[in-house]
């Protein structure tokens, strides 16, 4: 029950993390508590991001690259006035690539920042602070030592001259193993989170 309490009050301490570090990544016992960006949200949204377009901008202002974005994706986009009085343009070329790579590179190329704010994509010169969403996962499975009992060798050998076979037990020296560590999860986490 505590632990629930403890995952509410971290969940709406945390409504927006900033765009510079979008994964915080903690552990708590054998908890491992991650707070990221809660997404798009809305399931269409996300899919809409996976369309493949094609767009061929040439020195074209970040206000109609933002427009053709919108009405190629049925998708909110916003963009800050601050971004549009900035007078930026986009030269892009490109054949059948997602919508998310094409804002990436429009992004990249304009050195603004996008995000997904309240249903919409929003266009700023500041990095999204939007809402993000914390998550408790048990991980004491996967870091509980689990001793490795050596068993006796079994080995058969031939006796010299007898006829028989000849039955050899011997020990085993104990490997030693590594376990994983609760630092080694979340270090693993962050590594393939921020890809």
């Amino acid at each position: 029950m505590r632990l629930l309490v403890l995952a509410a009050c971290l969940s709406a301490s945390s409504l927006g993390i900033a765009a510079d570090d979008p994964v915080v990544i903690d552990h708590w016992g054998n908890m491992l508590m991650v707070t990221a960006p809660s997404g798009p949200g809305d399931p269409a949204m996300a899919n809409r991001m996976g369309e493949k377009i094609t767009v061929e901008f040439q020195d074209t202002p970040i206000s109609e690259v933002v427009d053709f974005l919108r009405k190629v994706s049925s998708s909110n986009f916003v963009c800050d006035p601050t971004v549009i009085a900035s007078n930026k343009t986009v030269t892009l070329k490109a054949d059948k690539m997602e919508l998310r790579n094409v804002l990436s590179f429009v992004t990249s190329l304009t050195h603004i920042h996008a995000g997904f704010l309240h249903g919409a994509v929003y266009l700023s010169e500041k990095p999204i602070v939007g809402e993000s969403r914390t998550v408790l996962y048990d991980v004491s499975d996967l870091v509980m030592p689990i001793k490795d009992f050596a068993g006796p060798e079994l080995a058969f050998n031939a006796s010299s001259g007898a006829g028989g076979i000849g039955c050899v037990f011997k020990t085993v020296e104990e490997d030693d193993h590594r376990t994983t560590t609760i630092d080694d999860l979340a270090e693993l986490v962050r590594k393939h989170a921020t890809h």
